[in-house]
């Protein structure tokens, strides 16, 4: 999910980034633009031919007493977040920012233990001095998302994809933000200039089709959307799973079927798709029950499958009275103990958190018994992100395990 921070900084070290071009005209250009609020990273990235320029410049952690004599005088005088004026240099002319990673460090910390109210804290600290910091912007936006703060946490995007070079993938997150927040027009908004954006970019046309989807509008736009994100990533079943879902609400019943079979081919390891392949058999059987001439011209009905009668459904059970464990399949230590307190915090009952026998788990996955399968729905919600939903095929004293997975 974030990008991985730079190594711990002790309180008596400093980061350093470097700029370095040919000639001390381009050197004072670039220090003008930054003095105009321009990114110190962005402009290494574009500009400089020294080491790390594809990191922003970040040369790393350094003490003052290691540097050049001649360089120690210049670097101590600077404040943090300043940057001197050029350097010549044998290898050309240099920018010199001083800066600390620390509020960073202790932001994320915060954040990995549930303190995000703290860790926005630090977040904010570190951004007063490095305002362009993709990780610190990512992590606030994050954790005001986790708070229920929706409008903070689309302020934060606004910010990210100012500075994202593929502004996309922003653009796409304030969209489905406005929309969880209520704010319709303004997430379609969004989702268009996503779009319009970068056009190989395959997720917000996926969402705004779903988007349309929810709200019974521009259906037939909603097929051409949803087509064009299958077009740019065909394995993607959650794609076709849009796709099928608006076939549904269009009555093309054949169509829904097969996009929804193709969904669950994609991705036979996870129960989602199987369970709305059979909502929707149930849908199209209802609808053709109580209105038997609901199918297009030229459009046959599929055959409904054949219920038993003798048993009926099991009494699901609620989440909340759920008996739930979570295991730690992640290379970070505290990771399962993060989600546990976040459910806890939740009202949910975790009774366990325990280590699985393997750390290299990429995708969370929610296994549960039978009587609590819309339970395991409620919590995968809770967790975030695509996770897995299985069955339990083993005896457990628990309702539902979760296995945390690493980042993505």
């Amino acid at each position: 999910m974030f990008a991985p921070a730079a190594e711990s900084q002790p309180a008596d070290t400093f980061s350093l980034h470097l700029i370095v071009v040919p000639t001390r005209e381009d050197a004072e250009r670039l220090l003008v633009a930054i003095h105009s609020g321009a990114s110190f990273a962005k402009l290494a990235k574009e500009h400089s031919s020294g080491p790390n320029a594809s990191q922003g410049g970040y040369v790393g952690n350094l003490a003052v007493q290691k540097l050049a004599p001649g360089l120690r005088r210049i670097v101590e005088q600077l404040p943090l977040g300043g940057v001197s004026a050029p350097i010549e240099s044998a290898l050309g002319f240099l920018l010199l920012r001083k800066s600390t990673d620390l509020e960073l460090h202790r932001g994320i910390e915060a954040f990995r233990v549930g303190d995000f109210r703290v860790a926005l804290t630090h977040f904010h600290n570190d951004l007063n001095l490095n305002p362009h910091r993709q990780e610190s912007l990512q992590y606030s936006a994050t954790a005001y998302e986790r708070l229920g703060e929706l409008q903070a946490a689309i302020a934060m995007h606004e910010r990210m994809a100012r500075l994202s070079e593929n502004p996309a993938e922003q653009l796409d997150r304030q969209g489905m933000l406005n929309y969880k927040a209520g704010r319709v027009k303004q997430g379609i908004d969004f989702l268009k200039r996503a779009i319009s954006s970068n056009l190989r970019y395959a997720p917000p046309f996926n969402n705004l089709a779903w988007l349309y989807t929810q709200e019974k509008i521009q259906l037939a736009d909603g097929v051409d959307l949803a087509r064009r994100a299958i077009d740019l990533e065909a394995e993607q079943a959650a794609y076709r799973d849009t796709l099928a879902a608006l076939y549904m609400r269009l009555r093309h019943y054949d169509k829904a079927l097969a996009t929804s079979n193709t969904a669950v081919l994609l991705n036979r390891d996870d129960t989602y798709y199987t369970e709305q392949r059979l909502k929707f058999l149930a849908g199209i059987a209802q609808r053709a029950a109580a209105r038997p001439s609901i199918s297009q011209p030229g459009e046959r009905l599929p055959t409904p499958p054949i219920q038993k009668a003798a048993e009926p459904p099991a009494q699901l059970a609620s989440a909340r009275t759920a008996r739930i464990k979570v295991l730690n399949g992640s290379h970070d230590p505290e990771a399962a103990k993060l989600v546990a307190k976040n459910l806890k915090r939740a009202g949910y009952s975790v009774e366990r958190i325990d280590k699985h026998e393997q750390q290299n788990w990429t995708r969370s996955t929610v296994y549960y018994k039978p009587t609590h399968r819309e339970a395991a729905n409620e919590l995968a919600g809770q967790l975030g992100g695509s996770p897995r939903i299985r069955k339990l095929t083993w005896n457990s004293i628990f309702d539902i395990i979760i296995v945390v997975a690493n980042p993505s």
